[in-house]
């Protein structure tokens, strides 16, 4: 690990502050899109609404290039073309950072295009959710990135089996346990720290800033009440993590629970009964 990363990894006080307004930043970019939702159709919708929220947010402008993807392509990982259309059912993969200053943020969330998840698209996002709530109750100094990977892809593949497998459901998977690492080093480079991530056997610092993004990718289907539901599917949620010495502080202000991103797309929407 070589000594420069350590020396660029923390942020100083100017460095945290401008990674707060990112992630503000991020949020106003993300929560304009959805206002506008229902009237994006396609991939190329979406990436250009949000990539021009993000335009009038900095003048930096994006940490990295987008990723929209809709349905089957939210498999794809770093998926860039961003040019397909979008089945209404589909659940919509953005992927999407800004750039303010030296310091990025780097936010997924998975949303339902019509409006609404539909059961089993519910029961897989809560999976992942959960996860990654469990991930950031154990992530703080002196806990290893591949200590976090065990933890986060052993309970996913443990939810899929007592959730799914076992209710009857199927699944194929495009991987044999985990299809990414959970996270990643986040400061003056979105990927940072070092780019073959050998940085996973090195104890985290205070002061660091990491990515928490499980995610479950595949076909999946599943009887429901007596309705199969069945399609391709890829969810990721991620957030940006500041490590301290007793645990971390979730800087992500962008909303990714069911009800409010069902809310935020739809205020009027009626309860999910």
């Amino acid at each position: 690990f070589p000594l420069q990363f350590p020396l660029r990894l923390g942020l100083d006080p100017t460095d945290l502050k401008n990674m707060k307004l990112a992630q503000k930043k991020t949020n106003a970019a993300f929560t304009s899109t959805l206002k506008q939702w229902t009237s994006l159709k396609s991939e190329t919708d979406i990436a250009a609404v949000l990539d021009g929220a993000i335009a009038r947010q900095s003048w930096y402008r994006n940490s990295f290039p987008s990723i929209i993807a809709g349905g089957k392509n939210a498999a794809i990982l770093h998926y860039t073309k961003n040019n397909a259309p979008i089945t209404p059912s589909n659940l919509v993969l953005m992927d999407f950072g800004i750039r303010w200053h030296g310091v990025n943020s780097d936010v997924s969330r998975t949303v339902p295009k019509n409006g609404r998840f539909n059961p089993l698209q519910a029961l897989l996002y809560t999976i992942v959710l959960d996860a990654q709530a469990l991930v950031q109750s154990h992530v703080k100094a002196g806990v290893t990135f591949n200590q976090l990977n065990t933890l986060c892809w052993d309970f996913i593949n443990d939810q899929l089996q007592s959730q799914l497998i076992s209710r009857g459901g199927k699944m194929k998977l495009p991987y044999k346990h985990a299809p990414h690492n959970v996270g990643h080093l986040l400061a003056h480079q979105v990927h940072d720290g070092d780019p073959f991530r050998d940085y996973k056997t090195q104890p985290l610092q205070a002061g660091w800033v990491i990515t928490n993004e499980p995610g479950l990718y595949g076909e999946f289907s599943l009887r429901i009440d007596g309705k199969l539901y069945s399609e391709s599917i890829g969810i990721r949620i991620e957030d940006n993590l500041l490590v301290s010495d007793s645990g971390c502080r979730n800087l992500t202000t962008t909303p990714k629970t069911i009800d409010s991103l069902e809310a935020l797309i739809n205020p009027a929407m009626k309860p999910n009964l």
